[in-house]
């Protein structure tokens, strides 16, 4: 089976799911480039001056021609007014005849926990491994409850501020708040399935997080921890509960929490372990997220 996945972690996901190594799965780092995910030899498509853009990612006719794909995966942006979890992306009738009777075009929208899980099932049952799938999402939710049952004591009622942009500031949406409420903390965002929200700093002062993870989209662990210069600048910093106890935790972004999938369990151990206040190494990798503990915030003062 041939797959084009238009997202790298479609392509992951595909890879994972593919126990028997027969499937040839690619994804476009960059338009008209293909890049593989594994070792798995595949023909390289180039840049031609014709190509086809299916939810803002090209593909090069010569590329449909060369792969002759039987499936390709894509996904889109969640908006408040289109959060449609699945859809068949039409495609223009004068490009249907370069691609097999048979391809179908798929493009993902999660918005939910749930919806993530459901998406790893589609996948594998595109792919022919439905079991597959039905097993890993097992595996990720029984992983999910045992954290959040044996750490309950740990993480229950605690205020949660999770934020995914610095400046500006916005709170990170989507399944991120199922994430934090499965611990049984409370997120500062209530609603959940909705895009990232824009906030203003006086409503995370009024919301008296005991907890505040930072994980800005696209930035490494390193690059996420330089946020602390512009927040400790930030009015009554140093009056947030989360910042008085050091429970301010710093992540990676560009790979962690707003890609689904395959990354959901390693982003769970990383939020579970911030609420319930342990450093990294516990459940997670060691050095996989930074605390700032109120002593290191107060160190360079002097």
């Amino acid at each position: 089976m041939k797959v084009i996945a238009l997202e790298a972690y479609l392509a992951k996901l595909v890879d994972h799911l593919d126990a028997s190594g027969q499937i040839l799965a690619a994804y476009l780092g960059q338009p008209g480039k293909l890049n593989s995910i594994s070792s798995k030899e595949m023909p390289i498509g180039t840049s031609g001056s014709e190509s086809i853009t299916i939810d803002q990612k090209k593909i090069s006719k010569k590329l449909l021609v060369e792969l002759s794909p039987d499936l390709i995966l894509s996904s889109r942006s969640v908006t408040a007014n289109n959060n449609e979890f699945l859809e068949q992306v039409p495609i223009a009738s004068d490009w249907l005849e370069l691609l097999p009777e048979n391809c179908k075009i798929i493009s993902y929208a999660p918005a939910r926990l749930d919806e993530v899980y459901a998406l790893i099932i589609d996948v594998a049952k595109r792919i022919g491994v439905p079991q597959i799938g039905a097993d890993l999402t097992s595996r990720i939710k029984a992983q999910i409850v045992n954290w959040c049952d044996n750490f309950y004591d740990r993480t229950k009622r605690k205020k949660v501020t999770f934020i995914s942009s610095v400046e500006p500031l916005e709170l990170a949406g989507l399944w991120i708040p199922d994430m934090i409420n499965l611990t049984s903390a409370q997120s500062q965002v209530a609603a959940v399935g909705l895009p990232a929200k824009a906030v203003k700093w006086q409503e995370i002062l009024g919301f008296k997080p005991d907890v505040i993870i930072v994980a800005p989209r696209g930035v490494s662990r390193d690059q996420a921890f330089s946020t602390f210069k512009y927040l400790e600048q930030q009015p009554n910093w140093e009056e947030i509960p989360a910042v008085k106890r050091g429970e301010v935790y710093f992540c990676g972004g560009d790979t962690l929490f707003y890609q689904p999938a395959v990354n959901v369990t390693d982003s769970m151990g990383m939020i579970v372990s911030a609420i319930a206040g342990f450093d990294s190494g516990y459940i997670t990798e060691r050095d996989s997220y930074q605390r700032l503990r109120w002593l290191e915030m107060q160190r360079h003062r002097y």
